[in-house]
């Protein structure tokens, strides 16, 4: 249910991001929803269950970030 609700609050949401001197302090929105396959739901909660609270923290995060990267290509990190 917690990974619902995060993917879910994320849509809309405003990311801004450091990278070394630059900076995208306004930040960019994530207009496009986040979402994944029943089958990727369900094997993500699996993982997530063998895993400590702070491991499976850090996983999820890197996870939601990833995600939204997808979905959202604009507001990536530069490459360089």
């Amino acid at each position: 249910m917690a990974l619902q609700l995060a993917v879910k609050c994320l849509h809309g949401a405003t990311v801004g991001w450091r990278h070394g001197n630059v900076s995208d302090r306004q930040g960019k929105v994530l207009e496009n929803k986040i979402s994944l396959s029943k089958h990727s739901f369900i094997d993500i909660v699996d993982a997530l269950a063998d895993t400590s609270l702070s491991t499976g923290f850090k996983l999820v995060s890197v996870l939601l970030e990833q995600m939204a990267y997808k979905t959202n290509p604009n507001c990536q990190y530069p490459t360089k």
